[in-house]
This record gives C-alpha cells, structure tokens and sequence, in this order.
C-alpha cells in the first residue's frame, strides 16, 4: 500500500520484512528518507511519530479474547457442518481422451 498508518513494528516486519521495519526505528520523524529496502524492492518512507508499545487492559484483553474465540468456533462448526454435508455425495471426474468428442 502507499500508505501505512498506525501500523505496529511487528506488522510492518511482518510484511516488508525485519530489515525494513529495523531501519524505520533509526530514520528521523517527520522527514522523508530513503532509500530503505525490503523484499519489495527501495522505498522511500516518512515515519510521522513512534508510539511506544503497551500492554492492553484486562477488559481489552478479554475481549480480544473472546472476540478470537468466538471466530474460531464459527470455523469449527462450520468446518464439521461442511464435513458432514460431503458425507451424502460422491464426486466423480471422468476424463475423456484427447480427441474424443462428447455424446
């Protein structure tokens, strides 16, 4: 993407790499800089504030929990209820041989 706001360190070197995220925590706020390279290529990058990181509330972290949880369930039960619906088919591919023309 051209732009990239509030996006954590770990996220940043997630997706252009670690060597990238590593040389945005040296270059100057407010200014751009460059070239900074990742796997993508050169990039020319302005970091417009360095918030450092915290750890989230009980009540945050309970509901980012529960939130996850939740999802995974869906999966779950939907995944089973995928399952159980393949039981009652059967899938057959037949192939013809190249040049066979269909009935």
């Amino acid at each position: 993407p051209p732009r990239e706001d509030d996006a954590a360190v770990d996220l940043v070197a997630k997706r252009f790499g670690g060597q990238f995220s590593a040389q945005l925590e040296t270059v100057p706020l407010g200014q751009w800089t460059g070239p900074v390279v990742s796997g993508f290529g050169l990039h020319l990058v302005r970091v417009r504030e360095r918030i450092p990181a915290t750890l989230p509330s009980l009540e945050e972290a309970r509901s980012l929990v529960a939130g996850r949880w939740e999802s995974e369930r869906r999966t779950r039960a939907l995944e089973e209820h995928y399952r159980r619906l393949r039981q009652d088919y059967r899938v057959t591919i037949e192939t013809k041989p190249p040049g066979e023309t269909p009935r």
